[in-house]
């Protein structure tokens, strides 16, 4: 199925164009423009990501935020140290070769959709720790053991496309490019779609718990809850619940 698919939309597809220079002119535009880009990547990215994961490495006790946030800065780390690559082919194209173009759409598309699912795991790990902290907590362990298999799926779903892509003549630049597939495009669309709406909607119901929270507390400090209604050791026994979210937040 996916050979047919590929096949029916070539990565070097011919096309047709009635101004060529104009054409060539944009290319060169967006050459520059992918150069800058790609340098300013490699500058600050390949640093700030390793400065984050030495700092959440040298954490003695790491939680599961923990994992998540050091998971999600390795998978940043990756897409930038591969950025030459993208360099590359926008300053130097004579010098692409077929496996640079497997490459680097391989390393695009699976740290981007693991990016995308990491970013959704956060949330939920948030919302449970955030909104429900006298629950049992998931164990680092397992979060480890989640984060693995959804790399493995990002990766098994990427990178069988990506390893696709050709080198192709355009308008006189050699370039990149990948073959297109609907039912690709609509396969992340939806994974978009779906982790968009997720983290929203979970970082939404964290909001209203600590607006709530925090106006209990307030009440509770100022005295203005009847002694009918909350007792001193029940204030105490909230209060500590409050000051117990409000923590377990804050460790992100």
């Amino acid at each position: 199925m996916m050979n047919e698919t590929i096949e029916e939309h070539h990565a070097c597809e011919a096309e047709e164009h009635h101004d060529d220079e104009a054409l060539h002119d944009e290319v060169n535009i967006n050459a520059v423009t992918s150069l800058t880009f790609y340098i300013m990547v490699l500058i600050s990215g390949i640093p700030g990501n390793a400065i984050i994961l030495q700092t959440y490495a040298w954490k003695k006790r790491k939680s599961s935020t923990d994992v998540l946030i050091m998971a999600q800065g390795t998978v940043d780390f990756i897409a930038c140290s591969f950025t030459p690559a993208c360099i590359v082919e926008s300053g130097a194209p004579d010098l692409i070769t077929t496996t640079l173009c497997q490459m680097k759409f391989s390393v695009e598309e699976v740290t981007a959709l693991t990016s995308l699912f990491l970013t959704t795991l956060i949330s939920v790990e948030r919302y449970l720790a955030v909104c429900h902290p006298l629950r049992r907590r998931v164990t680092v362990r397992r979060w480890t053991g989640v984060v693995i298999v959804f790399v493995a799926l990002a990766t098994a779903f990427s990178i069988r496309f990506a390893m696709f892509s050709e080198v192709c003549s355009l308008h006189e630049t050699t370039v990149c490019q990948q073959p297109t597939s609907l039912g690709y495009s609509l396969s992340k669309t939806a994974f978009f779609l779906v982790s968009f709406t997720t983290t929203t909607i979970l970082y939404a119901l964290i909001y209203a718990f600590l607006r709530k929270r925090a106006k209990i507390h307030a009440d509770l400090v100022s005295g203005q809850f009847p002694q009918a209604t909350v007792g001193p050791d029940s204030s105490r026994a909230l209060e500590s619940m409050v000051n117990r979210t409000v923590t377990a937040f804050e460790e992100t």
